[in-house]
């Protein structure tokens, strides 16, 4: 997961979030991909897809939401 975690932080360059907080996200969606594949580990060729999930998680949370969700939207 460290090699994971590596492609994440330079595809965010500019995070605050510390290794353990980015190693969550990575985690989250490791298990949501596992559970959808039916296998206990994830599989390498689904690195890709994790960073991706990983780095949409990361940008909903931090960046997007404060934005888009605002009051003048209602």
């Amino acid at each position: 997961m460290d090699g994971l975690l590596e492609r994440l932080k330079t595809r965010l360059p500019d995070t605050e979030l510390t290794d353990d907080q980015l190693m969550e996200y990575l985690q989250t969606m490791s298990d949501r991909l596992c559970l959808r594949l039916g296998v206990e580990i994830l599989p390498a060729i689904f690195g890709s897809i994790c960073v991706d999930a990983a780095v949409k998680m990361v940008r909903r949370t931090y960046y997007e939401a404060i934005s888009s969700e605002g009051v003048a939207n209602l």
